[in-house]
């Protein structure tokens, strides 16, 4: 049976009755709404190489659909919807207690493509998911669930193992935040989980929204995944040029709080030989309205560098040939308030690329405010420089940090 003509029901810009429909009818009959999807998607449980006839067995005994509250779990599985820095994470911090990792993304899509399965929302399929963890279900086995976004998984929390399953919580406030009903279906699905693993502070403030207060939540900060530079190559780094290579990765955007054009065209008028390169990660189209007028700077100035979804020995190249890693919020930068969330929240959730920075020996550019930042930073930074970046920031400034780090690793 193709399914070439039959989407997923729940994926990304969906329709809100639908939403409403599929989550009633899901919360009100896991066992039933499954039985509904194990019919709608045969094709899925080929590829899985799931029985159907033996599943829908399971489903009519009453104990394999009552599972109680636990916590001493002997056995971890990590399904995930791409390969990220987030799941390297994961897999450092619990290592061998994962015993197996499934990705729905990536080499799965070539394998769902030859079975004729409709590829547009297999990398963010709940449906997928769910029909694993019913197949594979036991007292003793913790499902974690990782992706960029919480609420491509939003169905599994009504799953009827969803104490089974734990949820990596990644992305708190930038979506279904707009409208009416869009903040509500937020506050409902922080709502439903039961065990979450969070990466920073934003999140206990979306839980104490939703009004959550028995789920178990664990602390799992981003972790460095980059060697450290050697003293001979940072030395190397920092020889005298006229030419400072800025660099900006991760997720920033235009406007708001991630903005980051201003601080852009500032340090284009401090510095102004200094190249800009910009990393865009693999979720950010440069024509998306969020994202376009800064590619549109970056186009039109000389010097200045748009890099799409750099990874691996790439990634690492521009941090060893770069000199200043940003980690900034426009906001931040010209002493005005945040529009999402508190400079105290932002202060206690560094970013990611702060780890990259400190490894391969770039300077960390950032504001006075993000104390947290720059103390996760000097932890494992060779040299520990920061410069604090404002309208009244100073060329030299730079230049002596340059000058001390030369010093230092000689």
């Amino acid at each position: 049976m193709s399914l070439i003509s039959t989407p997923s029901l729940f994926i990304s810009h969906r329709r809100m009755i639908v939403d409403i429909a599929l989550l009633l009818f899901a919360r009100l009959s896991p066992r039933f709404f499954s039985i509904a999807l194990i019919i709608r998607y045969p094709g899925y449980l080929r590829h899985m190489g799931i029985s159907r006839k033996r599943l829908l067995r399971k489903l009519r005994k009453k104990s394999y659909f009552q599972s109680g509250y636990r916590d001493d779990f002997s056995e971890t599985w990590l399904i995930t919807v791409q390969p990220h820095m987030r799941e390297k994470t994961i897999l450092k911090t619990f290592g061998q207690r994962i015993t197996r990792i499934i990705t729905l993304g990536d080499e799965g899509l070539s394998a769902f493509a030859n079975r004729d399965i409709a590829l547009q929302s297999i990398p963010r399929d709940w449906i997928a998911a769910w029909l694993l963890i019913l197949a594979n279900f036991g007292q003793e086995r913790l499902f974690i669930l990782s992706g960029l976004s919480d609420l491509w998984f939003m169905p599994l929390k009504v799953h009827m193992h969803r104490t089974h399953m734990a949820f990596d919580a990644y992305d708190t406030i930038a979506e279904y935040k707009n409208g009416a009903l869009m903040p509500v279906l937020n506050r409902l699905n922080y709502r439903l989980g039961r065990h979450y693993f969070i990466r920073d502070a934003r999140f206990k403030q979306a839980l104490r929204r939703s009004g959550n207060w028995s789920t178990s939540v664990c602390y799992v900060p981003d972790a460095m995944q980059m060697d450290v530079i050697e003293a001979t190559a940072l030395i190397q780094k920092f020889q005298p040029t006229e030419k400072i290579k800025f660099v900006s990765a991760g997720w920033v955007t235009t406007e708001g709080d991630g903005g980051i054009l201003r601080s852009f065209k500032l340090i284009r008028s401090i510095w102004p030989q200094a190249e800009l390169h910009l990393c865009l990660t693999q979720f950010m189209r440069q024509e998306d309205p969020l994202f376009a007028p800064l590619i549109a700077y970056m186009s039109a100035n000389e010097g200045c560098h748009v890099h799409a979804n750099l990874q691996g020995e790439a990634y690492q190249t521009m941090l060893d040939e770069a000199h200043v890693g940003l980690n900034l919020h426009d906001p931040n930068v010209f002493d005005e308030s945040y529009a999402d969330f508190s400079a105290a929240m932002v202060r206690r959730s560094p970013s990611a690329r702060i780890l990259d920075f400190a490894a391969r020996g770039c300077v960390l550019m950032t504001t006075k405010e993000q104390r947290y930042s720059q103390h996760v930073f000097k932890l494992h930074s060779p040299h520990k420089a920061v410069i604090h970046l404002t309208p009244k920031t100073r060329p030299e400034e730079l230049t002596a940090l340059f000058d001390g780090i030369r010093t230092r690793a000689q």
